[in-house]
C-alpha cells in the first residue's frame, strides 16, 4: 500500500522511459495504459466491496452467536478472501476454514467457527459465479469464437 503512490508516479511520468525492459513487458500493459483517476476508482470498488465483505461478516458471525471484536475481523476476513484464492482452498473451501480456525480460537467453539467458514465459503462461491454470469458469454466468444479471430 505504500508503494502504491510510487508505482502510479513510476506510470505517469517519465521515469518508465528509465526502464525500458519493465515499461514494455506485456504483463504489465494495464498499468501502461491506466490513468490515475482509474488507479482511483479501482482503489474505491475494492473498498467498497470489502466493506460491505466485513459487514456481512458481522451479520452472519451475531446470527451463529459468535461475538469477535471488529478489529480482528478487520484482519480475519481479508485473510479469508485472499486464501480463498491459493490453490489450497477448492472452490473457495479449505484454506478459509482453517485462517478462521486459527484467528477466531477463543472467539467462539470449533463447531461455531466451522459453520461460520463453511457459511462464507458457500457464499463466496455463490457470490463470485453470480457475477461472473454476466460475462461468461462474451469471454466464451473472444476465447473460442474462431469468425473473431479468438482461439
Amino acid at each position: 500500500l505504500l508503494l502504491t503512490p510510487a508505482w502510479i508516479y513510476f506510470w505517469n511520468s517519465g521515469l518508465k522511459d528509465r526502464w525500458p525492459r519493465l515499461r514494455d513487458h506485456s504483463a504489465l500493459t494495464a498499468f501502461r495504459q491506466a490513468k490515475p483517476a482509474q488507479y482511483l476508482e479501482v482503489f474505491f470498488y475494492r473498498f467498497g466491496n470489502n466493506l460491505v465483505s466485513l459487514l456481512a461478516n458481522v451479520v452472519m458471525l451475531k446470527a451463529i452467536g459468535i461475538d469477535a471484536p471488529l478489529p480482528l475481523l478487520i484482519a480475519v476476513v481479508p485473510l479469508m478472501v485472499n486464501v480463498a484464492y491459493w490453490p489450497v482452498s477448492v472452490g473457495g473451501f479449505g484454506g478459509p476454514q482453517l485462517v478462521a480456525k486459527f484467528l477466531l480460537a477463543g472467539q467462539a467453539t470449533e463447531a461455531q467457527i466451522l459453520a461460520y467458514s463453511l457459511i462464507w465459503s458457500a457464499l463466496f462461491f455463490l457470490t463470485r459465479t453470480a457475477a461472473g454470469i454476466p460475462f461468461l458469454r462474451p469471454v466464451f466468444r473472444a476465447a473460442f469464437d474462431r469468425g473473431t479471430g479468438g482461439g
